[in-house]
């Protein structure tokens, strides 16, 4: 027994494929008309395609920004991992530079110590280390007294010098082991004044060379650092222009929601384009893409029709099942009634039998009577 319920869900599937097929047709036939518009286009249809034309400039613009962001993002991460590495060169190479102090600190004093006449500019350059060297040789000198003074002491006056010559030479020894520090010290002083521009000595020179070059190669590493934060600062600029500030990744949420948006309006308003084309525009006048769906739509309409009267075919199944079932409760309904019928009749004729019996009896009764009035 055929299924017309199925066949009707079947049929009606086909259907809505056509209609999707035919929706779709139309859209080419607007999308035809969109890029090559006929002569003979009327104000209706050009309005509808003008709006088209907009829509798809603001897509565009919104695809623009959306790509301008991924653009922006991508750089600046690698904005930052090169501003990253520049600032751990430029440490590096200032962590490297302390290591030339001590040696430019003692070049410095010995160019000094050659030619004093430089002191009177950069006198606060050499206070410290002037006054640590005047004490070490002023603990040199009490030292070299205290040891010709021991050659002429008795054995316990010996002792007392001895103790004191103990004690001068650990306070020489804490002095000059102070030296490097001090020296150190003198050193980043040097560096930050102009004294090695004032004195011509090629051993302050030759220390300052490795010094130098660092200092070169860390200003050229701040140069570049300085342009990548310039950069960055102006590509965050651009990026709160474009809604996306801290959160680019919601405003690009935001933009392919607005841009699908355009792009699901649009296509509605590509079949409403070719719909209306169908009746406003001649056909020999349409592009061969738009006169093939013209033919695809006209064969689909056709199909349709066919599925809907095969529907029709199958709900007046459905229909006539259902009056054959209501005629078989009827018939059965009837065939019921009838039995019950049959049975009233013979009861009736029963109960006729019955009431001839006894009328039959009433009468001989009264005929046995007489009469009333005789009684």
């Amino acid at each position: 027994m055929i299924d017309y319920e199925k066949r009707i869900t079947e049929k009606q599937g086909v259907i809505e494929s056509l209609e999707n097929q035919i929706s779709s047709a139309h859209g080419e036939i607007g999308e035809a008309l969109l890029r090559e518009p006929p002569q003979d286009l009327n104000a209706n249809l050009s309005d509808l395609r003008s709006e088209i034309l907009e829509i798809e400039k603001t897509a565009s613009g919104y695809s623009s920004v959306i790509e301008r962001i991924h653009q922006i993002s991508d750089r600046k991460s690698a904005i930052q991992e090169e501003i990253s590495s520049l600032q751990i060169q430029i440490r590096d190479i200032e962590k490297d530079n302390e290591n030339f102090y001590e040696s430019i600190g003692e070049a410095a004093y010995e160019a000094v110590r050659n030619d004093p006449s430089h002191t009177s500019d950069f006198a606060d350059l050499f206070d410290e280390m002037r006054s640590a060297r005047l004490e070490i040789e002023s603990i040199s000198e009490q030292i070299r007294s205290a040891e010709e003074e021991l050659e002429n002491k008795r054995f316990f006056d010996k002792v007392v010098v001895r103790g004191r010559l103990a004690l001068l030479r650990g306070k020489l020894a804490n002095k000059e082991g102070s030296l490097p520090r001090l020296f150190f010290r003198l050193g980043q002083r040097v560096v930050e004044s102009n004294f090695s521009d004032s004195v011509d000595s090629s051993d302050l020179d030759q220390a300052f060379e490795p010094y130098t070059r660092n200092r070169d190669r860390a200003a050229e590493l701040s140069s570049q650092l300085e342009k990548l934060q310039d950069e960055l600062g102006g590509l965050e600029s651009e990026l709160e222009e474009a809604g996306a500030g801290r959160k680019p990744g919601r405003r690009i949420t935001e933009l392919e929601r607005l841009t699908q948006e355009c792009e699901q309006k649009r296509a509605s308003l590509l079949q409403k384009l070719g719909k209306t084309a169908r009746t406003d525009v001649a056909e020999t006048t349409l592009a061969d893409a738009a006169r093939a769906a013209l033919d695809r739509i006209a064969e689909h309409e056709k199909q349709i029709e066919s599925e809907n009267d095969q529907i029709e075919r199958l709900q007046a199944g459905i229909e006539a099942r259902k009056l054959i079932e209501e005629i078989g409760r009827v018939d059965r309904d009837m065939a019921s009634r009838n039995d019950a019928i049959k049975e009233l009749k013979a009861a009736v004729g029963d109960l006729k039998k019955q009431k001839a019996e006894l009328e039959s009896k009433r009468d001989e009764a009264i005929e046995r009577r007489g009469s009333e009035e005789d009684l």
